[in-house]
């Protein structure tokens, strides 16, 4: 068997084009591959020039900033003036010092003095930041804001004083403050120091703008001199150094903590534009007399509460922010802290109010609390490789990492005493601490863990729900005041309850909504580089980069019972795994894989945001105060290859042009050859589709393709007349195979050629009707008609499995002859045996005359019987329950046999009796069923499932009983026998399905098969149903019964007249035997008519003048 897989053919055109366009693309692909090649060299070369000018400028205005700032502040601090200030008057007197000092360095927002006491005294320059004048509601024509803050009467007071440019005094205003300079990081800062110090970004208080600020204590004194500058001016130089479109800079620490950047999108807080509480006139005086209220601000929280560059943002600040709108609270928020150091500022009465508070069971001595107004989802993180947690029970004995002093760290510790907790600064180093295997899980917020582990690029780690028992901890976000806040706190509580759906949906979807799609924007909210690649953590290798070592922030591991005694220098404990850790702060704030310093070489990458691809340049950035930063340059791929890519397209464009062009002749040059071959491969379908008589000869003036031509039209000739024998042979045996089926029975003689007659006469009209029920009937070709009429002339062939005998069954005990025969012989013998007890009685000397009458009584008895019993046997009418009865009652009666009933038998008859011969002389009824006259199955019938036979095949093969024959109700045909006339239809389908029919000829087994079926379910042999019924199977059927009505040479009944044939097919198409349509076709066509005016007798033209049958239906 020939196993290897058919072959592809390809066009004669599509071969030569194709081989000219690969050999064309090839050259071409090559060519512009080396061009683009050359051109991403270049622009990736010429996106480094502009990079190195750019890292150029952003250094040299970092360094001069820090610098020039340094150097003002190191002037200001031996200023005579500033260095005896001891009075009031004394510092009014540096106005104009300070003033200048910011006119000559214009990105200074501010130059302020610290004392030791918390008072304060400094000069704001309101043109250092567009939104100065709106923030302190000065005019157009101030210029200047003094602020001094001091104690008076016990009370901290703030004095604005509201300067023009010639430093004339405007206005003033005053205030309660509760800001004192000490406990600013400026301040504490510069007091350690010996010299100039440089804050990290923190939130100006009184600008409520992230900044920085260069301080340093001024020799001799516990004050400070210190210098501010908003990082909003070096975010803005970043955006004027975007030379590549689309491009992005931005500065960035050792962790990747963003501080300034050239991003356009706003990250600003919301502005609520929302209905204001309803309070008292006593409850506005209590709020109007608040001085700005201090609230807390977490470093690292997101998306609740965290700090960008020192700018507050998170879910619980627009909450915050939220509520101060509702009830004109004055707000300021205190960041730059970690939860514990809040939560310690708390306690000292430096913050006023706490946000995103969890309410401990040990926490009431805390303070005052507010309703809630969030819940929190807990969860766990674990490594991305171990199995998900149903239970806590599983975290006992490793090493959990929580925050320490939140809520349920505290509720996790005393409820689970056998896990072992590693409290850290925030959830950053938690993640961390797992991430490096120093914990085994991290508890605390879902939502925080899940933004910092994707805002950080943790990749190694899941998020996972909270396990069984972890949920039944405290989870609803509050807000915390003084013990001596109950007013403030009832009306807090009040604004929380006042705060709309659609505030808390507004909120909820601007820092907790799923989209996890815009990972720029994610990067942005969580103030991180965008993309891990960025990540400077090779080039770290100063003291100060090691202090600040990516595992920031973790405290020695303590457990609940050693929570309070934890030792920070020694504590060592094993991990789950049996691993030795020092948690010590040595080991912990150490980074054993730090590099050497390195130059300040550029990095490139490469590398996709949001499925964009990018281009990315970064070096570090070296600050005089040791804070080491670095710079990078985000480009998006097509902005870089844009000028390079625009050429090349313009060269594939010209190319294509041209190659299109060449196409074009090629295509041309071979429809010389391919034309005349594709019109012989057209005179070819037309031999495969058999339209012999179209083919013709193709006119060309290439030699090979003419021969070729004239071969196809002598091939076509001789295909047509073997195809015409074969069809003559096919036909010829089929009218053969139909007259042999009529020829078996005298009786049926010319039912087969009778069927096709009408049968195409009706589908005719079918084919001809405009009817709607025939318009999917069509016999369009020759072809059609000749499988029509082929599957009518074979609907019958299944008869020649079926006995005569039985086909021809004219009487109910009629076998291969009437046995009524023998019925009549025993009623012979007892009519003798009624004469013989005649003569006897009167040998026996009784009364002649008595006897004379009982033998005539006895014998008019037998006439009427079998009178009686002959008239069952013709089975012509419906037989009644009575004469059944009496049926019975006459097989009763007994005759004496004298002779042995097994001698004379076949082999087959001997092989059927399973008894032994009776003794005689035996006693015999007058009709009997016996064992005998049961005849079993040689091999029981069984069909191929895929015929979808539905026939009952009785016990069976015959039941010969003679009572069991004359039983029958109505007919001659027993179960057996009718299942032997209907198995024909069966022996039809197998037939016609075994013949090699042709595709013309696919549906003659379907057509001949289907004329016994009805259109509910109830013919046979397959039970079809209406549309499963083709119009050409529907069409036999009605053909065979009409036929089968009006022929004479039936033995079991006679013929019907033509209205009585049509009575009883408009009775079977009600009954839905038959097609309604058809029949009133039948008959409104005249078919009926033309087909009893050639084959009917006349006596049986009854109707033939007034066809007067309507469709009932």
């Amino acid at each position: 068997m020939d196993t290897q897989k058919p072959q592809r053919h390809f066009s004669m055109k599509a071969m030569v084009l194709s081989c000219f366009l690969i050999i064309a693309f090839t050259g071409t692909g090559l060519a512009l591959a080396l061009q683009y090649s050359f051109g991403v060299s270049l622009a990736k070369e010429a996106a480094q020039r502009v990079f190195s000018q750019i890292a150029e400028q952003v250094s040299e205005r970092i360094h001069n900033m820090d610098e020039q700032s340094s150097v003002l502040v190191n002037i200001l601090s031996e200023y005579p003036v500033i260095h005896n200030s001891v009075s009031r008057q004394v510092e009014y007197d540096l106005l104009p010092v300070l003033a200048r000092s910011m006119e000559l360095h214009p990105y200074v927002y501010s130059i302020y003095l610290g004392h030791a006491n918390g008072d304060f005294y400094g000069l704001i320059n309101l043109e250092s930041d567009s939104h100065l004048h709106q923030h302190f509601n000065a005019n157009a024509q101030d210029r200047w804001v003094l602020i001094h803050i001091f104690n008076q009467a016990g009370e901290q007071v703030r004095e604005s004083f509201y300067y023009d440019a010639q430093l004339n005094l405007r206005s003033s205003e005053q205030q309660a403050s509760n800001y004192l300079s000490y406990d600013r990081p400026w301040y504490r800062d510069a007091i350690l120091a010996n010299q100039v110090t440089k804050t990290k970004p923190y939130m100006f208080s009184l600008l409520g703008e992230p900044g920085v600020t260069y301080s340093k204590q001024i020799a001799g004194t516990d004050s400070v001199i210190a210098v501010d500058v908003s990082l909003s001016i070096l975010s803005e130089f970043l955006k004027q150094q975007r030379t590549l479109p689309e491009s992005e800079v931005m500065i960035f620490d050792q962790q990747g903590r963003i501080s300034a950047h050239s991003y356009e999108l706003d990250k600003k807080q919301l502005e609520w534009q929302t209905e204001p509480l309803t309070l008292s006139e006593q409850e506005q005086a209590f709020i109007a007399a608040l001085p700005a209220l201090r609230v807390s601000n977490q470093a690292n929280w997101p998306p609740f509460d965290y700090a960008d560059g020192g700018q507050p943002y998170g879910y619980s600040v627009d909450i915050v922010n939220l509520i101060a709108a509702k009830i004109g609270l004055n707000i300021e928020y205190i960041n730059g802290y970690s939860w514990l150091e809040i939560m310690e500022l708390f306690e000292q009465g430096k913050i006023d109010l706490v946000q995103s508070v969890f309410k401990a069971d040990n926490s009431a001595s805390w303070g005052l609390y507010s309703q809630p107004y969030s819940k929190t989802e807990l969860g766990v993180v674990v490594k991305k490789d171990s199995a998900a947690l149903k239970s806590m029970a599983e975290l006992n004995g490793k090493i959990v990492a929580m925050t320490e002093g939140r809520a349920w760290t505290s509720q996790v510790q005393n409820s689970f005493p056998e896990i072992k907790v590693l409290l850290v600064s925030d959830n950053l180093a938690a993640l961390k601490a797992v991430d490096q295997g120093l914990a085994d899980a991290a508890i605390d917020s879902k939502q925080s863990l899940s933004f910092l582990q994707r805002a950080n690029f943790l990749q190694q780690l899941q998020v996972l729900a909270a396990p069984q028992g972890l949920n039944a901890i405290q989870r609803e976000q509050t807000l915390l005041l003084g013990h001596q806040q109950q007013q403030l706190q009832s009306i807090l509580n009040r604004a929380i309850s006042a705060i709309t759906p659609q505030e808390y949906q507004a909120i909820e979807q601007r820092w907790l909504g799923d989209d996890n799609s815009n990972q720029l924007l994610h990067s942005i909210n969580a103030s991180v580089v965008p993309h891990p690649s960025l990540l400077p953590q090779n080039w770290q290798s100063t003291d100060e980069a090691i202090g600040e070592s990516i595992i920031e922030g973790i405290q020695p591991f303590t457990t609940s019972s050693n929570v309070n005694n934890a030792n920070v220098n020694n504590s060592n404990v094993n991990n789950s795994n049996g691993n030795n850790i020092n948690t010590s702060s040595d080991s912990l704030f150490t980074n054993n894989n730090a590099q050497p310093e390195q130059s300040k070489e550029r990095y490139n990458y490469s590398f996709e945001i949001d499925r964009e691809a990018y281009l990315a340049y970064a070096q570090p950035i070296d600050s005089q105060f040791g804070q080491q930063q670095n710079l990078a340059i985000v480009v998006p791929l097509k902005t870089v290859l844009g000028p390079y890519v625009k050429r090349l397209r313009t060269t594939v464009i010209v190319s294509a042009a041209f190659m299109a062009l060449l196409s074009l002749i090629v295509i041309y040059l071979t429809q010389f050859i391919v034309k005349p071959v594709n019109q012989l491969a057209q005179e070819n379908e037309k031999i495969k589709r058999r339209d012999f008589k179209s083919v013709r000869k193709i006119h060309s003036n290439i030699k090979e393709i003419a021969e070729l031509s004239e071969s196809i039209v002598a091939m076509s000739s001789a295909i047509e007349q073997h195809q015409a024998s074969q069809q003559e042979l096919l036909d010829s045996f089929t009218r053969a195979l139909a007259q042999a089926i009529d020829q078996k029975s005298p009786y049926t003689g010319g039912h087969c050629e009778r069927v096709p007659a009408l049968a195409m006469m009706l589908a005719e009209q079918a084919a001809n009707s405009n009817d709607a029920a025939f318009k999917d009937f069509k016999l369009e070709n020759p072809d059609q008609w000749r499988e029509f009429e082929m599957a009518a002339w074979l609907h019958d062939c299944g008869k020649v499995t079926t006995p005569e005998h039985i086909v021809d069954k004219g009487s109910k005990l009629e076998t291969v002859y009437n046995r009524i025969h023998e019925v009549r012989t025993r009623f012979e013998v007892l009519w003798r045996d009624a004469e013989l007890n005649y003569w006897q009685g009167i040998a026996a000397g009784k009364n002649p005359t008595e006897l004379a009458q009982q033998l005539t009584a006895e014998q008019q008895r037998l006439q009427d019987e079998f009178e009686f019993i002959a008239q069952c046997n013709i089975g012509e009418e419906q037989m009644p329950e009575e004469h059944l009865n009496r049926l019975s009652s006459i097989a009763g009666q007994t005759w004496l046999r004298h002779f042995d009933d097994q001698l004379g038998l076949s082999p087959v008859e001997q092989r059927r009796l399973n008894t032994p011969p009776a003794s005689l002389p035996a006693v015999e009824t007058l009709l009997a069923d016996l064992p005998k006259h049961l005849v079993p199955w040689p091999k029981k019938p069984e069909y191929d499932k895929k015929y979808g036979f539905q026939m009952d095949v009785p016990d069976y093969q015959a039941n010969l009983g003679e009572l069991y024959n004359l039983s029958i109700r109505s007919g001659t045909l027993s179960k057996e026998d009718r299942y032997r006339i209907n198995e024909h239809i069966m022996s039809t389908i197998q037939i016609l399905n075994e013949l090699a029919l042709p595709e013309d000829l696919s549906h003659v087994p379907e057509y001949a098969g289907g004329h016994h079926e009805t259109l509910i379910g109830t013919g046979y042999p397959c039970k079809l149903k209406g549309k499963e019924l083709p119009t050409a199977a529907r069409i036999i059927a009605i053909a065979d019964v009409f036929e089968a009505l009006t022929a004479d040479d039936r033995p079991y009944k006679k013929a019907k007249t033509l209205s009585e044939s049509l009575d009883i097919l408009y009775r079977m198409a009600e009954r839905q035997h038959l097609d309604i349509d058809l029949v009133q076709l039948l008959v409104e066509s005249g078919v009926y008519r033309q087909y009893a005016e050639r084959f009917l007798h006349p006596h049986q033209l009854d109707e033939a003048e007034q066809p007067n049958h309507k469709h009932s239906a």
